[in-house]
């Protein structure tokens, strides 16, 4: 499997939306087009990047959940970067100009992009 920062995106949103929990279990988050197993996958790296703050339950028969506690200040950050979709097409556009695809950027690179052109949209410098 592979990181997938289009589907950190989604998971991000997906969890800034829940309000009032706790926790949310991975298996609870509906990421549309998504295998489940590409949702853990994913959900348990940003968990060891800082974006989350996550617990992993391993069940018998090899089942495997994440529990999300929290989105981290570093999850925030990218979340409020990365969900303007003007920025994130522009981005990604540039990236693909480039010959490459933004979901499979270097996270750093692909914040400090999103970061970049946010600034250009509200003529920051």
């Amino acid at each position: 499997m592979k990181r997938d920062l289009n589907l950190v995106k989604e998971i991000l949103k997906a969890i800034e939306k829940q309000k009032g929990l706790d926790f949310i279990s991975a298996v609870q988050l509906e990421i549309e087009g998504c295998p489940l197993d590409e949702v853990i996958y994913n959900i348990e790296l940003m968990g060891n990047a800082g974006l989350l703050e996550v617990e992993r339950l391993d069940f018998m028969g090899g089942e495997v959940d994440i529990l999300i506690h929290n989105i981290t200040w570093e999850g925030h950050d990218f979340l409020d970067a990365a969900k303007n979709d003007t920025v994130w097409n522009q981005v990604e556009e540039n990236v693909k100009e480039q010959g490459g695809k933004l979901k499979e950027l270097p996270f750093e690179v692909a914040k400090g992009l999103l970061v970049s052109f946010t600034k250009k949209l509200f003529d920051l410098k």
